[in-house]
């Protein structure tokens, strides 16, 4: 089952606004420059999802648990992820199937369940804007970014484990003896890239984060705070007056 999470995350657009006003500059960006773990186009209070592909291959033969948490581990290991990754401390799960659930269901994205919430690559591009984008066959963009915001190592396959279909059901999945595989640098067939391969083979996974909502850090507060306090000091004086 999918849990929600409200996680303490960055918000740049109101303090950016905020300091405007106030003649005060900054900059708000991630550690590195690259990742991006809250969309720009985003308010507070907003839900959205962030996806990747893995920066190492595994086996095809796995139970629906074992990606899962393995995915999970990765976005959370520092050898595997970006610092701003980590500091979600979210949970991930595959964008894959095996013969225990098919993808949609596995990561609460079925448009038959429920309608869903944004979802981005882990450089602020988004890649679908509901669950029943997410399963209408094409993406906005390639999933094709790793937990660091990089592109998986070149080691001469663009091949994902997915076992799963255009709609996100099972399509000989995961845990059989030649599951079916995507292919991370397409748009349309990224979850089917109509082949598959001896599970005992190596390729790529994706993995989709818990649902994520928006909420300004404490600094932000201090910073709209600081940013108001010229103008109440200007009210008061006129009271005074």
């Amino acid at each position: 089952m999918i849990r929600s999470s409200t996680k303490r995350l960055r918000l740049c657009g109101v303090v950016v606004a905020v300091a405007a006003v106030a003649g005060v500059v900054g900059v708000c960006s991630s550690a590195n420059g690259a990742v991006v773990t809250v969309p720009t186009d985003l308010n507070i209070g907003d839900h959205y999802r962030l996806a990747f592909v893995t920066n190492y291959t595994w086996y095809g033969y796995e139970t629906i648990d074992y990606y899962n948490t393995q995915l999970t581990n990765t976005a959370n290991h520092i050898n595997y992820a970006d610092p701003d990754v980590i500091a979600l401390g979210a949970q991930w799960y595959l964008l894959g199937s095996t013969g225990a659930s098919f993808a949609r269901d596995n990561t609460g994205t079925n448009p038959g369940v429920s309608t869903g919430v944004p979802i981005y690559r882990l450089d602020g591009q988004r890649i679908a804007d509901n669950n029943a984008d997410l399963w209408d066959g094409t993406l906005a963009a390639p999933l094709n970014l790793s937990p660091k915001g990089t592109a998986p190592p070149n080691v001469g396959t663009t091949y994902v484990w997915t076992g799963t279909q255009a709609n996100g059901t099972g399509y000989i999945t995961l845990g059989g003896s030649n599951p079916n595989l995507g292919n991370y640098t397409s748009t349309a067939n990224w979850v089917n890239a109509f082949t598959t391969s001896n599970s005992s083979s190596l390729y790529w996974l994706y993995g989709i984060s818990e649902v994520l909502t928006v909420v300004p850090e404490p600094g932000s507060l201090a910073i709209l705070s600081l940013a108001l306090l010229p103008a109440t000091r200007y009210r008061r004086r006129r009271v005074a007056r």
